[in-house]
């Protein structure tokens, strides 16, 4: 019992907010548990030693060096500095974007399934030099049939459409295209339009391949300029970007690879699409907070945003 009394006084002594009737009640504790005369006296428990009590210096006059591992550091730059020196530090590059095959789209207008036009096809002799160069026949998320074509072959890509088309004849209808990405267009100003920065692309590159539909998104940001979306074939993305930069009116914009995470629009989760969801159908909930819409906020939404819906 002493030996708490004594570390609760020690206490008192380093705490600045203490009142003097909280020490005079420690103190009396104290008095009352002080032995008599007539009972054995117990052994006295040492004092304890409060950590935060400061240590007595030296009587020499010279203070103690602090020892190595006491050090504090000084940020935390100073950490990773001391931390990195004499390692190699690599430059992180964007992904690079790689050549992407040509490929060839069927999709059947008819009753005849997709293994039956195969089978013409594959039985057609004029398709012969077709098939020599066709490199994987798959099935695409939509469901219509995909002819990858290889690389050396990417220039007579237009005569295999013509010659498939004649085979087919009202079978299929079929279409060229690559996996298509979108690039941003940022610093154009004010009064650019579409049409303008499609007639720039097409006259500053040469030889691109693009529609004016495939420029999309043109949209204004808070320090005037506007940023568009342009929706590119892979392998002609990779000269624009290499290029990186266009010139519109007295602009000089940049291109830059629009990256965004896949999202399921079922679920409102990412790294998976609809098609192959397995989770919990959310798709009559907000984008953002994931709250379930009812009429009260479908009507608060409309009345708030007149031209778009919820």
């Amino acid at each position: 019992m002493n030996g708490k009394i004594n570390i609760l006084l020690s206490a008192f002594e380093t705490q600045r907010h203490v009142t003097r009737e909280t020490k005079g009640l420690g103190t009396a504790v104290t008095e009352v548990q002080k032995p008599s005369k007539k009972a054995p006296q117990k052994a006295q428990v040492p004092k304890v030693q409060v950590p935060n009590a400061q240590a007595p210096k030296p009587s020499n006059g010279e203070e103690k060096a602090p020892r190595p591992n006491e050090s504090k550091p000084g940020s935390y730059a100073s950490v990773a500095k001391n931390a990195s020196t004499g390692a190699e530090w690599t430059k992180v590059k964007p992904t690079r974007l790689c050549k992407k095959p040509e490929a060839l789209i069927v999709k059947k207008t008819g009753e005849a399934s997709y293994a039956e036009m195969l089978r013409k096809l594959r039985s057609d002799p004029s398709l012969s030099e077709l098939g020599s160069h066709v490199r994987k026949i798959r099935r695409t998320q939509k469901g219509v049939l995909l002819l990858e074509v290889e690389g050396k072959a990417s220039e007579s890509v237009p005569k295999f459409k013509s010659d498939l088309e004649a085979a087919l004849n009202d079978l299929a209808s079929v279409r060229t295209g690559a996996q298509r990405i979108a690039l941003s267009c940022s610093g154009l100003d004010e009064a650019t339009t579409a049409d303008e920065l499609h007639s720039c692309m097409v006259a500053q590159f040469q030889g691109l391949q693009i529609n004016p539909e495939d420029i999309r998104g043109l949209r204004r940001m808070r320090d005037g300029t506007q940023i568009a979306s342009v929706l590119l074939n892979a392998n002609v993305a990779i000269p624009v970007l290499k290029q990186g930069t266009l010139i519109v009116g007295w602009s000089r914009c940049r291109f830059t690879q629009d990256v965004r995470p896949t999202r399921c629009y079922r679920c409102l989760g990412y790294g998976h699409r609809s098609a192959t969801c397995k989770d919990t159908d959310r798709a009559d909930c907000c984008l953002r907070c994931a709250a379930r819409w009812t009429e009260t906020t479908r009507r608060v939404a409309l009345r708030a945003r007149p031209t778009e819906r919820p």
